[in-house]
């Protein structure tokens, strides 16, 4: 059985050093369960938030469906996080102590009647 996603909501957190970065969670939501991604882009955090809940379920297509078509109508950040460093006269360089854009997609699922592929 596919997974759907009865409801979800997308959090962006904005730019934020890993070690730093306080995480996201359900509590106080209506929502089970969350998967969060980094990326140099927001758009880039997004896909690996949704690469992320892919991996823990196997959503059905009504699902990837409306995701991908809300994240195509939010306005996401142009600039790359190596951008904003270097503009803050800084050299540094994007590693691993490199702020990231942090999105987070909180979620509730439900079985699909869709079914996995053999």
């Amino acid at each position: 059985m596919k997974t759907n996603l009865s409801s979800y909501e997308i959090v962006r957190h904005g730019i934020e050093y890993p070690d730093y970065f306080q995480g996201c969670g359900v509590s106080f939501t209506d929502f089970d369960e969350v998967q969060t991604g980094i990326g140099d882009t927001e758009r880039e955090a997004f896909e690996d938030a949704l690469e992320q809940t892919c991996c823990c379920h196997s959503l059905d297509d009504a699902s990837l469906k409306r995701l991908e078509w809300d994240s195509n109508h939010i306005e996401w950040s142009e600039t790359r996080c190596i951008d904003t460093v270097e503009s803050s006269n800084e050299t540094e360089t994007c590693d691993i102590d490199a702020p990231y854009y942090h999105v987070s997609i909180r979620y509730c699922t439900q079985e699909s009647s869709e079914l996995v592929p053999a």
